[in-house]
């Protein structure tokens, strides 16, 4: 799945009209003002950390389980070096889409007895102990989720102002998700 596929349920319209999906990525695009002359470095796992903690409020959590991840196929959990949690219901709030508060309206209902919590899970891995190497979000968010796909990308050269470019096309969507880039 790519990024720019979760336009698709914000911006159903658009997809109808390819005109209108092809210019709405064209006004992405122009709003997007970066130059880049070289490659920029990968963030490392201590950047991406400090700012979810100011950013997001999130705290560092510690889970010898790591948060059931041992179980998943796609995680390597030699790999986690950090994992954070935003549960703060203000920001929690602002992370969500009408959608996704309405979802979890739902569970929190569905799951009245179970003290179920609104918040996620934010892990880091790294196999060189310093820069990202991958992520697992655990709770719903797309904005969370475009947000870590911006901060966690190692943006080349050749990827930037290509419009024919999957990744490129992906990274604007990503930005404009995340709040960074308007049309």
């Amino acid at each position: 799945m790519y990024m720019s596929d979760f336009i698709y349920p914000i911006y159903k319209d658009l997809d109808e009209d390819e005109n209108k999906l092809c210019e709405f990525f064209k006004s992405l695009y122009s709003n997007f003002s970066i130059e880049i002359s070289e490659r920029l470095p990968k963030p490392t796992v201590i950047e991406v950390g400090e700012f979810l903690e100011h950013k997001y409020l999130a705290a560092e959590i510690n889970d010898d389980t790591f948060l059931g991840l041992d179980k998943d196929d796609y995680v390597n959990v030699n790999d986690i070096l950090k994992m954070y949690r935003i549960d703060n219901l203000e920001i929690m709030n602002k992370l969500y889409t009408k959608e996704e508060k309405d979802f979890q309206a739902e569970i929190s209902e569905i799951s009245a007895g179970n003290q179920h919590k609104n918040c996620c899970n934010i892990i880091l891995e790294s196999k060189d102990g310093v820069t990202i190497s991958g992520y697992t979000i655990q709770g719903m968010s797309i904005k969370l989720t475009s947000l870590m796909y911006v901060v966690t990308a190692e943006i080349q050269n050749d990827d930037v102002l290509d419009l024919s470019n999957p990744w490129f096309a992906d990274y604007l969507s990503a930005l404009y998700l995340a709040g960074y880039l308007a049309t």
